[in-house]
């Protein structure tokens, strides 16, 4: 690697430049990126949160976190209204 700052970032190929130039489709490129941007959303609120139980319990009878419940809250908002998702299920 060189010193030159501009040439180490002309080699770094971001999440939107990657898929298109591996050639997915554009809708699928769309979802990919909002499900990336609701990350940001979530590591921000891992950072704040308290680990305290929710008072509910998964599938498989685990208590859930009051972060797993947020998360999935982010989550399905943020997908409902991005245009992409039709239905969502957790």
């Amino acid at each position: 690697m060189g010193d030159n700052i501009g040439e180490y970032s002309h080699n770094i190929v971001d999440l939107r430049r990657h898929m298109w130039m591996a050639g997915v489709e554009v809708e699928l490129r769309r979802l990919i990126w909002q499900i990336a941007i609701v990350g940001k959303y979530i590591s921000a609120k891992i950072h704040e949160s308290n680990r305290k139980l929710a008072g509910f319990k998964n599938i498989y009878g685990e208590e859930q976190l009051a972060l797993d419940r947020v998360s999935d809250d982010i989550l399905k908002n943020k997908l409902q209204h991005s245009g992409f998702v039709s239905h969502y299920a957790s």
